[in-house]
């Protein structure tokens, strides 16, 4: 099958598989010996690990910690670049103008930046390597509140970055414009102090 030797050495596969009939009844190379002679198997030692994003809530723009045990899947080529890309709901995240490293045999720690992604109760995290996606700890992934009635891995919320006014009147009625991030995701209200205000649009 093209392709999968690269596979195998770089993630550590191994594949068994029986062979097509040779046309007059018998296998060419058929799995003989003990049940597991023709299986899939797949080796951690090469398999990168995903284990979560710190802070579990998080906004676009917001910087953002990816930890992640790379196993010997870095170092395994010298000169390729075995990392690609870590994503949240579909979108990048950018290391670009962070100071990390990619490479070892340990945890690393990947700072970067969250991307364009909408407000979600409950993200997904995609770490992609050259030749595959990275394991997840779901376990160590997920958040839960006390009575667990609340489990997300990643949380993104609208952020407000700006408000037009931070003095008014107790009669009321005066305009203000919010400033922010991820508003338009389904309905939006707003209240003052716990006074309703009417959103405009």
């Amino acid at each position: 099958m093209p392709g999968i030797q690269d596979h195998e050495e770089y993630m550590s596969f191994s594949l068994e598989v029986m062979a097509l009939d040779d046309g007059v009844g018998e296998s060419i190379l058929p799995c003989t010996g003990s049940s597991n002679a023709c299986r899939v198997g797949m080796s951690y030692y090469h398999t990168p690990i995903a284990y979560e994003v710190t802070p579990a809530v998080v906004y676009q723009g917001h910087e953002a910690t990816v930890i992640i045990d790379p196993k010997s899947a870095d170092g395994y080529f010298i000169n390729s670049k075995a990392f690609k890309e870590v994503k949240i709901d579909s979108h990048l995240m950018e290391f670009e103008d962070f100071d990390t490293s990619l490479g070892g045999y340990s945890k690393k720690r990947l700072r970067g930046a969250v991307g364009d992604q909408q407000p979600s109760e409950d993200g997904e995290l995609i770490v992609r390597y050259t030749t595959g996606f990275a394991l997840q700890q779901d376990t160590q992934m997920l958040h839960c509140s006390y009575d667990e009635s609340d489990c997300y891995k990643i949380r993104t919320v609208p952020a407000i970055h700006k408000v037009s006014a931070n003095q008014g009147v107790v009669a009321g009625g005066q305009e203000l414009t919010v400033t922010g991030w991820g508003f338009n995701a389904g309905d939006v209200s707003a209240s003052i102090d716990g006074n309703t205000c009417e959103v405009i649009s």
